[in-house]
């Protein structure tokens, strides 16, 4: 919703289609990785990867805002 209300478009935005959509970028992130076992308490490193990605973008289009 909020990325909706960002952009005024009341489409329903994956991370991926807004940084397409934004930024001219795709992101590369494994369905393997997105529909692994998040509960785990140990991580695996392209759990932690992905994770990474999708803050930095989130920090990278909050930047671009201000």
């Amino acid at each position: 919703m909020f990325w909706s209300l960002q952009l005024r478009c009341m489409e329903r935005w994956s991370l991926d289609g807004l940084v397409k959509h934004l930024f001219r970028k795709q992101l590369l992130k494994d369905k393997d990785v997105r529909c692994s076992q998040w509960d785990d308490f140990e991580l695996t490193e392209d759990q932690r990867r992905y994770a990474a990605t999708d803050a930095y973008v989130r920090l990278i289009y909050y930047g671009s805002t201000l």
